[in-house]
């Protein structure tokens, strides 16, 4: 379903825009005050682009971050039952998936 093209040069930039309390392009990231804010879809497609990914046709917010969240080596769990014994604490959609 998704396909990988190869890591961006660019992944390490963005990848600051994942880290509590940065600030990318004007957005503010989890914060304290902000952890259960969605991130805009668009930083998600900047996300995967970055990663190498294709997600043209992935028609779901869940589903493209899914397969980040495979991308990057952690278990395509978010926003399904498994929040509940969420172990993945490095995984950038932690806090929001929790939230």
């Amino acid at each position: 379903m998704f396909k990988t093209t190869g890591k961006s040069s660019q992944s390490k930039g963005l990848e600051d825009a994942w880290n509590p309390g940065k600030h990318v392009r004007g957005q503010i990231k989890a914060t304290p005050s902000t952890r259960t804010a969605k991130v805009p879809m668009q930083l998600i497609h900047e996300k995967a682009r970055n990663l190498g990914l294709e997600i043209e046709g992935v028609t779901t917010r869940e589903n493209i971050i899914h397969a980040i969240q495979a991308a990057e080596g952690y278990q395509a769990c978010f926003a399904t039952k498994l929040v509940e014994t969420c172990r993945q604490k490095g995984c950038c959609w932690r806090e929001e998936c929790r939230g």
